[in-house]
């Protein structure tokens, strides 16, 4: 691979020049080769950059970049054959690597630098704008320099799903936060008592919420924040903050979805912090509202305490659909009582998924009244982000209910399925930039995938208008993967990871051998069953035939224990961010079989196909 040095028109690529320069008693950093510099990944999951194929990275090239002294090289760029920029390494005055860059479209969407204070992990561009600092370097963040209110309730939802207290604790705001805020004493005390708890309700709410391995972030909802002057406490900054936030969440269950009050946070500097850990169900909302920023009538605020009082069997126990049913009681009347007052529209919304889930929970009159509700916002707040809410809201609701009657023929369920595309369609053409089209298109794709030719080409279009129109939401790599997948076959099979014994694995190395790139979850009910076919596969055919899996779960340990008890032959790949998942856009039970060229032969493979594609291995 050849080495071009590069000049001033790098500048297009996007190399930062300000103060970079090489001493001239430090050696050259280690040359590097495209091979290299494209394997090099990101530290911090869930990250989306560019990468390249292997077709791609044969036309790549690496560029050198000089130093304040044009002879001495202080880094490299990796840019493909668009000359757009991949990944960018420089040393400097250094002679190691310290300034990690990754890009995405030419443009820079992470970066990892050596600080003085530690390793500094920083999201750009659609990846976000978070900063972190790992002052350990085993990998996690420890103290946030930036982070925004929607950073904060995702890396809560990790928290939660990981069940990694460390990961939380870096959230909660500390002593040395609130004195750059010139606080009083006493109310910095106050709030760091409130904050002294907060790691003790994180791990409550992960026993209530009880998220699965296939569990996702879907949704914040956030209100206006609220500010104290300086002037009004004699502080050097003002007091802002947000008094709670509603997250809401897909544990992983099919056809539900959770809630949690992510709790009171505070901005300091650039950062937010949490001043109070999260907790179970919809957000509870303070019946007066301090400083005076749209403080609720008394009568509304009597119904707001009545509603936090109600009773809360805990989701999806006896009595679940009943509770939910109340509070929709209580918050109709509040909906009713705040008549163009600012902070309706967040009542109609918690309003709106107390009726979808009492009727998902079987309630007599939920659904009528959801209904009922509907055709009010659609009459008079046609087109508006909260009509798209309670339309999407409903449209699952019915889904569920057509899905899930008794007795379904299968004409009826391929009528059920129709419905639901159509149905989705229609919500696209009409709502088609709301926040929750991405999981419409997302949930559109599925339907049509399976649907053959004409299913895949229509389902890519869905895919691809994820990752085209919503670069940042979630599901974004998700559905990039989905398309690769797609389309990979007679393609190199993409697949290099870390094994559960912790060893460097790529699959190239199997070229030879039909391989069975397995994709399972501890969750899954027939992992016996498979495991026991595919070992019998495996002794029949010897070398001719590999085994690697793939673990949808998220914990190490839960997956070794499930791949021993079920007898899994074969390699086994693990990664809890799921990025091997993603890649392909795995999200259940799945093969892709990969022919001795180590190309794909069949992207959606079953295991009885094996023994034929061992066979044509000549």
């Amino acid at each position: 691979m050849a080495t071009t040095r590069i000049n001033t028109r790098i500048l297009a690529l996007g190399v930062l020049w300000a103060g970079l320069s090489a001493s001239a008693a430090l050696a050259a950093p280690p040359e590097m080769t495209a091979e290299a510099m494209a394997k090099v990944q990101p530290k911090q999951a869930g990250v989306t950059v560019a990468n390249l194929s292997a077709g791609d990275l044969a036309r790549a090239k690496v560029l050198t970049v000089p130093g304040s002294d044009p002879k001495t090289t202080i880094g490299y760029v990796l840019a493909d054959a668009n000359k757009q920029p991949v990944r960018r390494f420089l040393a400097v005055q250094s002679d190691r690597y310290n300034i990690l860059s990754f890009y995405q479209n030419g443009q820079e969407v992470y970066r990892e630098t050596d600080a003085p204070s530690g390793r500094q992990y920083r999201w750009l561009g659609t990846n976000g704008s978070k900063i972190g600092i790992d002052t350990d370097n085993n990998g996690s963040v420890d103290v946030w320099e930036a982070i925004s209110p929607e950073e904060v309730s995702r890396e809560v939802f990790d928290a939660i799903q990981q069940r990694d207290a460390a990961k939380f604790q870096a959230l909660v705001v500390t002593q040395k936060d609130l004195a750059t805020l010139g606080l009083p004493a006493a109310q910095i005390e106050a709030i760091l008592a409130r904050a002294a708890g907060a790691s003790a309700k994180m791990q409550k709410l992960i026993g209530e919420l009880k998220l699965t391995e296939k569990a996702k972030w879907i949704h914040v909802e956030l209100w206006v924040p609220e500010t104290i002057p300086s002037d009004e406490f004699q502080g050097r900054a003002d007091f802002v903050r947000h008094r709670n936030a509603g997250v809401l969440v897909d544990p992983g269950i099919a056809n539900q979805a959770a809630t949690f009050q992510l709790g009171e946070m505070v901005q300091i500097g650039r950062t937010w912090k949490l001043i109070d850990g999260p907790s179970f169900g919809p957000p509870t909302i303070e019946p007066v509202s301090p400083g005076g920023i749209h403080p609720l009538p008394k009568d509304v605020q009597d119904l707001i305490t009545k509603l936090n009082a109600l009773p809360d069997p805990g989701y999806g126990k006896t009595g679940y659909g009943k509770h939910q049913a109340a509070r929709a009681a209580i918050l109709n009347d509040v909906v009713i009582k705040l008549q163009n007052h600012p902070q309706q529209e967040m009542f109609i919304r918690q309003l709106i998924d107390a009726y979808v889930t009492a009727a998902q929970f079987g309630e007599e009159g939920a659904r009528a009244d959801l209904t009922r509700w509907q055709g009010s916002i659609l009459k008079n707040a046609p087109k508006t982000p909260l009509a798209a809410f309670s339309t999407f809201r409903q449209l699952g609701l019915d889904y569920q209910t057509k899905l899930t009657a008794v007795n379904l023929t299968p004409k009826q369920i391929d009528s059920v399925q129709t419905w639901w595309r159509e149905a989705l369609a229609e919500f696209l053409k009409e709502y088609p930039s709301v926040d929750e089209a991405a999981e419409a298109h997302y949930r559109l794709a599925l339907a049509e995938e399976p649907r053959g030719r004409d299913g895949e080409k229509a389902a890519k279009a869905q895919y691809a208008a994820i990752v085209r129109n919503f670069p940042n939401h979630q599901l974004a790599a998700q559905s990039a993967g989905s398309i690769r997948r797609m389309e990979c076959e007679g393609q190199a099979m993409e697949l290099k990871g870390t094994t559960l014994d912790g060893k460097a694995f790529d699959v190239s190395t199997l070229r030879g051998s039909v391989v069975a790139v397995y994709y399972w979850g501890s969750f899954q009910d027939k992992l016996a069953a498979d495991a026991k076919e595919l070992d019998a596969l495996q002794k029949k055919h010897g070398g001719k035939l590999k085994i690697v899996t793939v673990c949808m779960d998220t914990d190490a340990k839960v997956a070794a224990k499930a791949a021993q008890d079920a007898g899994l032959p074969g390699t086994h790949l693990f990664a809890a961010d799921s990025s091997l998942t993603a890649h392909y856009g795995i999200i259940s039970n799945h093969l892709i079989i990969v022919g001795a060229d180590g190309k794909v032969s069949n992207k959606n493979g079953l295991i009885a196909d094996l023994s034929d594609a061992v066979e044509k291995v000549k």
